[in-house]
């Protein structure tokens, strides 16, 4: 994609948990950012659309974020408690 979302991140973004669990099964680059000037990630993208269990995933396998949003990443969780 010219904008550089991989599968990964599309996953992240629409909430298609099963899909990123495959993806990442298969390797796929957790901290791939966009190439786009946000340079979100992919764990970025889903805090912002507010999948906490993709979060979860991402989160648990050490994934980074985009510098600055830890906190809205925090916010998300603490919501779908």
């Amino acid at each position: 994609m010219s904008d550089g979302a991989t599968s990964l991140f599309i996953a992240s973004k629409k909430g298609h948990t099963d899909i990123v669990k495959v993806l990442l099964a298969q390797n796929a680059n957790i901290d791939a950012h966009m190439t786009n000037s946000k340079r979100e990630t992919s764990l970025f993208i889903a805090s912002k659309n507010g999948h906490s269990e993709i979060i979860k995933i991402l989160s648990d396998k050490k994934a980074e974020t985009k510098r600055g949003a830890t906190r809205q990443i925090l916010n998300t969780l603490k919501f779908k408690r």
